[in-house]
């Protein structure tokens, strides 16, 4: 997907492996898979995008964004 971009600047809202949104214009497309997977990312703190194993990334992921639910 070419709409994926890197944010260009970390800062106290973004961890250095933020994605820009996506922006749409309805809200059948905002819910979809890549803009809602991007803002779900983007709400994860910084050690956990560093997490290289797998089944460790998707354990710690869970715990963050089911608490946020």
């Amino acid at each position: 997907m070419n709409n994926l971009q890197p944010v260009r600047r970390p800062s106290r809202h973004h961890h250095s492996n933020s994605f820009l949104h996506i922006p749409t214009n309805k809200d059948l497309y905002k819910y979809s898979f890549f803009p809602r997977t991007v803002r779900d990312w983007n709400l994860l703190p910084q050690n956990i995008t560093d997490l290289e194993d797998p089944r460790q990334f998707k354990s710690a992921a869970l715990r963050i964004l089911r608490r946020d639910d």
